[in-house]
């Protein structure tokens, strides 16, 4: 462990400061020394693919990935840590190249399903076998499982895919239903912190996301945590990137000031709020959930017919 010195502020999808944090190591693999001859193969069988995720293979060889994501990929793997994994079933919700689906494996996992709609060849291809893995990983969407897909999970994990997601609160009621009595979410996404002193989502249209045009969803923390609780979740906050940096405390006059002077700019120049102004407002955060037994009262009011008004 070593204090991180990043301080990094990058226009378009991925805005980070890492300044208060400990590095976190990603996932060393216990693997054998490789020979020359088997190393030199690995490399080139790793040039032929792109990835997003910079995995340990052991060896002083890690795919190459996007280094100036990892700050957020930490926060992941911060608290997947403090999970027992140990006999558990695992599913990795939006995968992509098994960082976090790997990591689960290692901390003891009894079987771990990966699934994205855009699947990792290089993942399925070289790091599976070359780890070992009995990772499985599917092309599919979340919104396409029911619980008779691969039955029910003790563990769900979801890092860097909600905000993406038109439709988040039916998304996040799939992920209830697919998790065990009890079981656990951990959930990692962009947050939008202004006005935290009310539950907010903001989910401007694909030309005036502060990301980029698939990223059309980003909750206020307490926004959040009122709509997982809503949905028959125990939520708690647990980690974000920035800190204080980003006005953190409630109802604090900076903020308000802040929010106040933004709101004015936006009428005058709306497409620099939204794209330039709006992104020194998304912090990323992550959140662990706990599935309550039983069904939501507000379920049978939402989903069929009732007399509530009779």
């Amino acid at each position: 462990m070593r204090t991180a010195v990043v301080i990094t502020i990058e226009l378009g999808e991925h805005l980070y400061t890492n300044e208060s944090h400990t590095e976190v190591s990603l996932a060393p693999t216990a693997l054998p020394p490789q020979g020359p001859a088997a190393q030199s193969a690995l490399i080139e069988r790793l040039k032929k693919h792109r990835f997003y995720h910079c995995i340990d293979l052991g060896n002083g060889v890690r795919t190459a990935g996007i280094p100036r994501l990892i700050p957020q990929q930490q926060l992941t793997l911060r608290q997947l840590r403090r999970f027992d994994f140990a006999g558990k079933r695992v599913l990795d919700i939006g995968c992509r190249d098994g960082l976090f689906s790997f990591e689960a494996e290692r901390l003891g996992a009894a079987e771990v399903i990966g699934i994205d709609n855009c699947i990792s060849p290089g993942a399925v291809e070289v790091l599976i076998p070359h780890l070992k893995s009995k990772v499985r990983m599917y092309e599919m969407n979340l919104l396409d499982m029911t619980p008779d897909t691969f039955g029910r999970f003790d563990i769900i994990i979801c890092s860097g895919v909600l905000y993406h997601i038109r439709y988040p609160f039916q998304f996040v009621r799939v992920i209830r239903d697919l998790l065990t009595d009890d079981g656990t979410l951990l959930l990692e996404t962009a947050l939008w912190r202004v006005w935290e002193s009310q539950p907010l989502l903001y989910c401007p249209a694909s030309a005036e996301s502060p990301y980029e045009s698939s990223s059309v969803t980003f909750f206020n923390s307490r926004g959040l945590i009122a709509s997982l609780e809503s949905l028959g979740f125990e939520a708690r906050f647990t980690d974000n990137l920035f800190g204080s940096r980003i006005f953190r405390t409630p109802g604090t006059t900076a903020r308000s000031w802040a929010g106040a002077g933004v709101n004015a700019v936006q009428r005058i120049f709306p497409r620099l709020v939204s794209r330039v102004i709006g992104q020194f407002f998304v912090d990323r955060g992550v959140f662990v959930c706990r599935r309550r037994p039983g069904t939501p009262a507000e379920f049978a009011y939402w989903d069929g017919k009732h007399n509530v008004h009779n």
